[in-house]
């Protein structure tokens, strides 16, 4: 594999970690550990990290390391209004797409 597909896969795994509640709000996320549970390089895993900060998933926190991104109230009920109009949307695409 190449390195951007390598970071590809540390994000995608990472990211699904995330979701599936793996990581814990209340732990550093370090590079070691991550290394260890997918079995990719520390670059990949530092350039996911990254990627992730930019999604606002992670908070990148210096001289102290990577941590997930706490989401207030607020963020939270933004998020669904948000969903509640482009989930519709998108099932309406898909629908119209479909053979």
């Amino acid at each position: 594999m190449n390195r951007v597909s390598l970071k590809q896969l540390a994000y995608e795994k990472i990211k699904n970690l995330i979701l599936e509640n793996q990581i814990c709000h209340d732990r550093q996320i370090t590079e070691l550990e991550l290394n260890k549970t997918l079995q990719v390089g520390r670059a990949p895993i530092r350039e996911a990290l990254n990627l992730l900060s930019k999604d606002g998933l992670v908070q990148l926190i210096p001289n102290r390391g990577a941590f997930l991104r706490r989401f207030s109230p607020h963020d939270l009920i933004q998020i669904y209004q948000i969903r509640e109009v482009l989930d519709p949307l998108a099932a309406r695409q898909a629908i119209e797409r479909a053979d």
